[in-house]
């Protein structure tokens, strides 16, 4: 997925009312102190994060693999 539309579909994920929240949190770092608040209490939310920290780290992957192999020719 492009973009932030991974962020978004994660989002569907996590309580409504907390959506943008959570996006800024996995996209940007920053949250509200209730969204932080939220993320201890809400397993769901959690469970939401763990994948976006996945996503990210795949992504971090895929660009060091591509930067090592422009590296080499």
């Amino acid at each position: 997925m492009s973009d932030d539309k991974w962020a978004e579909k994660l989002a569907e994920k996590v309580e409504p009312e907390q959506r943008t929240e959570f996006i800024r949190f996995v996209t940007a770092g920053e949250s509200s102190p209730e969204f932080q608040s939220h993320l201890d209490s809400c397993q769901a939310c959690q469970a939401a994060v763990e994948e976006a920290v996945q996503i990210t780290s795949r992504g971090l992957e895929r660009l060091a693999e591509t930067l090592a192999a422009d590296r080499n020719k």
